[in-house]
């Protein structure tokens, strides 16, 4: 294990205690605060939930930059669907997936993080999207790899043709690098697509076909 890797570990375990104090304690202040109150709260609750979160996509990231793990088959539809149920859940509003026969088929990916990953992507153009719009996430598939394609209702249909670094930033944390790290592990790649001003409108996701089982 690097230095880096373990100054990460330890500063890690040196947040863990107070954030699970201050997260358990906002809770139960929640409970009791009056009305007006409450708001405030709530919103501190999420901002340390978010701390926590972020904690753990660093490590994640960081581990896997430092000694990158062996992909293996994954099933993809499961993976998938639980994508798609978190992301959904957290914008509040149904992701519509479209496309061909996935159900079979398996990706070379991270078994532990590839759903992770997956929703974070839906959620960057979740976010990007305004109010009213869907989320259409179309898959194919090839001999040799699955399509993913995340794209806003009143996105253009073309295809993404630059890289994924434009949309590190944005208060996403460090979903986004670890997603694109997940996807690379596997041997497959992320990009994205934007509109003149630079606007996100679309990202692509290439997963490379493991195998397909017959039913």
């Amino acid at each position: 294990m690097s230095r880096a890797v373990s100054l990460v570990d330890l500063i890690l375990h040196e947040l863990r205690t107070p954030l699970t104090v201050a997260i358990g304690s906002l809770r139960q202040v929640g409970d009791l605060a009056d009305p007006t109150r409450q708001a405030a709260v709530a919103r501190a609750l999420r901002s340390c939930e978010r701390l926590e979160q972020m904690a753990s996509q660093m490590r994640d990231w960081t581990r896997l930059e430092d000694a990158p793990a062996e992909p293996g088959s994954v099933p993809l539809a499961p993976a998938l669907a639980e994508a798609v149920r978190a992301a959904s859940a957290t914008r509040a509003a149904p992701i519509i997936v479209t496309g061909g026969d996935h159900q079979d088929a398996m990706v070379r990916a991270l078994p532990h993080l590839l759903a992770d990953a997956l929703a974070s992507l839906l959620l960057a153009v979740a976010r990007a999207s305004d109010p009213g719009e869907t989320i259409t996430l179309e898959v194919s598939l090839a001999d040799q790899s699955a399509r993913l394609v995340a794209r806003r209702s009143e996105a253009a249909t073309r295809n993404g043709t630059e890289t994924f670094e434009a949309e590190w930033l944005g208060g996403l944390g460090f979903s986004l690098p670890l997603a694109r790290a997940v996807i690379a592990a596997g041997g497959g790649e992320v990009t994205s697509g934007h509109a003149p001003d630079g606007r996100l409108e679309s990202i692509s996701v290439r997963l490379a076909v493991a195998a397909r089982t017959s039913r």
